[in-house]
């Protein structure tokens, strides 16, 4: 191993520990983050690897090695379920154990070595069937991973747009170029290992993903809400929100009149305290100052006004918009939408065209112009 790999083994290790302590013990952190934070962990102990396993002579804790070995081949299941977190907030349970099968036939194709020091090191050191099945588990597992994520963060995206949900889009930007890169050093490390090729290939993607990993990592520490997208509909598609509620739709546990007296409160108290001004505002958030449950508000905005809940936030913050434009508002229109509610830019400019049928530019020159 060269001086250079050398130093980006000890630097990936120590920044990875540190990180994972970061944000495993900050109470700040989200799921996400402690998701993240358990990957810089294991890619801190896979960087350990040539120490444990290393031509020069077995060390004490040498039969530590294929355990760490084979660790990569839980990147992508890890990656994967960190960008789920991030984006739906979905909690974890058992049954996403499946994801960690491809490690798990790594560790059982190599189960007669996989605590011997010596026995491990002639294994990764001879060309073999079974290490050569586990490089190819790590790699398809690596890919298909990263495939399947891209595929999750333009579902939610979908979605978010369709429930006129109030997201920064440059989010799931961020999260499309993340994986892309991700998917680019995997590719790096494939041509390497299967084409045999200089060790040159396999320090550069080892540096890429030790500055992406814990870069990453460090902005999800400073910002525990990075990268989330709240309320978005875990159990339903985009293809299912791309109409509204309709207010004919009478089944639920509330009657009509009762319905009725519950908007007539909670529009009340959404006008007179101005809520829809909080670009954060979600459905719990919105139910706990009205005072009621997240399902009677629910059933009340989309059985009885027949809006999503996005749609009716922001047909307030769209009308406060237009109200102040054809006030002949002087401030610069981002800058009322972001006063209005809105988040950004990206998330006002096509929720205004959704409900005017023009761009918020093209609105005010139209009033411009009707003043003349």
């Amino acid at each position: 191993m060269s001086n250079l790999q050398q130093y980006i083994s000890v630097i990936g290790g120590l920044q990875g520990g540190l990180l994972c302590v970061l944000l495993l013990t900050d109470k700040r952190v989200n799921q996400a983050g402690k998701i993240l934070g358990t990957l810089c962990l294991l890619l801190a102990i896979a960087f350990s690897t040539p120490y444990l396993i290393n031509e020069d002579g077995l060390t004490a804790l040498s039969w530590l090695g294929g355990l760490v070995f084979f660790l990569p081949a839980s990147y992508g299941a890890l990656s994967y379920l960190y960008c789920r977190s991030s984006v739906s907030n979905k909690a974890l349970s058992w049954s996403d154990s499946v994801h960690f099968i491809p490690l798990l036939a790594c560790y059982l194709l190599s189960a007669d070595k996989l605590f011997s020091g010596s026995s491990m090191l002639a294994f990764i050191s001879t060309t073999s069937w079974k290490l050569s099945i586990s490089e190819y588990i790590i790699f398809t597992q690596a890919i298909f991973y990263t495939v399947l994520t891209l595929f999750m963060i333009g579902r939610y995206r979908l979605q978010a747009r369709e429930t006129l949900a109030n997201f920064n889009p440059a989010i799931f930007r961020w999260l499309w170029w993340l994986m892309g890169f991700n998917l680019a050093i995997w590719i790096l490390k494939a041509i390497a290992s299967f084409t045999n090729s200089n060790a040159t290939f396999f320090v550069l993607s080892d540096l890429l993903i030790v500055l992406l990993i814990y870069l990453i990592a460090f902005a999800q520490w400073r910002n525990p809400t990075l990268f989330t997208v709240e309320q978005l509909p875990e159990s339903s598609s985009p293809a299912t929100n791309q109409s509204a509620p309709t207010a004919s739709d009478n089944n639920g546990a509330l009657d009509p009149a009762t319905r009725a007296t519950l908007f007539g409160s909670v529009k009340l108290q959404v006008e007179e305290k101005r809520l829809y001004r909080e670009n954060n505002l979600t459905l719990p958030k919105l139910a706990d100052a009205t005072g009621l449950s997240v399902h009677h508000l629910s059933e009340v905005l989309n059985q009885h006004e027949g809006k999503s809940f996005y749609q009716f936030i922001n047909s307030y913050r769209i009308a406060e918009v237009c109200e102040r434009l054809k006030a002949n508002d002087q401030q610069k229109i981002l800058d009322i939408a972001l006063q209005a509610g809105f988040a950004s830019k990206g998330t006002f400019n096509p929720i205004f065209k959704q409900f005017i049928g023009s761009t918020p530019t093209q609105y005010r020159k139209n009033l411009a112009l009707e003043q003349v």
